[in-house]
């Protein structure tokens, strides 16, 4: 068997496998590679745009805020590997917070009453935080970098003062 047909056969049996419902990390194990390593293989178009985007010189203000400041390079779809948008951390933030794409309002008491309808992990996708800022949040450390919760006790206070 050639080198290049080792490789092609086991990116067909690393992507059988995670179908089949393997995680990255024993899939790795099996292997004897990184769980990186495994999702870099089933992930092939995410791999190849970050390497068409590696050696070009990105412009010095985000794309959407015109702040001056440290960019990310944002795919909107991974099909056009050469389109990317260049975000300043915060622009990059409300484009996709967390995997939930979503930055919805709630208050305290709507909140408070999904709490035992859902996992943590759905609760946190769909309010657009991770799950450990929804267990820092119910148990009442609510950190004030998350514009999320702020936007969520912003919303508690008007309606209480109504």
């Amino acid at each position: 068997m050639t080198e290049k047909a080792y490789y092609r056969s086991r990116s067909e049996a690393i992507r059988n496998l995670v179908r089949a419902g393997h995680s990255f990390a024993s899939i790795g194990r099996l292997f004897g590679i990184s769980r990186q390593r495994v999702e870099q293989i089933y992930r092939p178009k995410q791999r190849r745009a970050r390497q068409a985007i590696r050696h070009r010189i990105p412009p010095t203000r985000c794309q959407r805020c015109a702040r001056k400041a440290p960019l990310h390079g944002h795919h909107p779809n991974y099909d056009n590997a050469r389109h990317v948008e260049w975000l300043c951390v915060p622009c990059h933030n409300t484009v996709h917070p967390h995997a939930g794409h979503s930055r919805r309002k709630f208050t305290t008491a709507q909140l408070l009453e999904m709490k035992g309808t859902m996992t943590y992990r759905a609760f946190a996708l769909l309010v657009g935080v991770a799950p450990s800022t929804i267990t820092k949040w119910l148990n009442g450390a609510i950190p004030r970098h998350k514009p999320t919760l702020l936007k969520l006790r912003m919303v508690e206070n008007e309606r209480s003062q109504h």
